[in-house]
This record gives structure tokens, sequence and C-alpha cells, in this order.
């Protein structure tokens, strides 16, 4: 029986891997009225938090920082 977990959990090194921000192919839908999807979800959810939040931690607050970091060129000069 161990064999085969051994086998199962093996398998999970060999997953290939998915790139996170690749648009999908269909063009997308505006969140609100006047909306032009430039940002990504992503990107859209970082800034939302900039805008109503006093700060954010990169400890309490590790992805939406993440997103910040990533999409930091596109958000500054939406700020």
């Amino acid at each position: 029986m161990t064999t085969e977990l051994d086998a199962d959990f093996a398998a999970f090194s060999a997953l290939p891997h998915v790139d996170q921000n690749a648009r999908p192919p269909h063009q997308r839908r505006p969140r609100f009225d006047g909306d032009v999807p430039e940002l990504p979800d992503r990107a859209c959810w970082a800034l939302q938090h900039l805008l109503t939040r006093r700060y954010i931690s990169a400890e309490t607050d590790s992805d939406i920082y993440a997103w910040v970091l990533e999409y930091r060129d596109q958000l500054s000069t939406r700020l």
C-alpha cells in the first residue's frame, strides 16, 4: 500500500506549469459602468485594497502584497 501512495505523490512533481498571467482568449466583461478592463483581476483587487486601506502588510496580506509587487508599474500610474 505504501508503494501506491508513493507513486501517487511522485506524480505531483510532474504536473505541467500553468501561466498565471496569461489572459483568457475571450474578451473580458466590464466590472462596472465605464470600466475599461485593462488591468488583470488580481491587479484590480490589489488597487482596490490600496485605495481603501491605510496600509497593506506583507505578513497579514501576503497574497495582495505579492500582487502589488507584481503589478507595481501598472498600479503606480493609477494612484
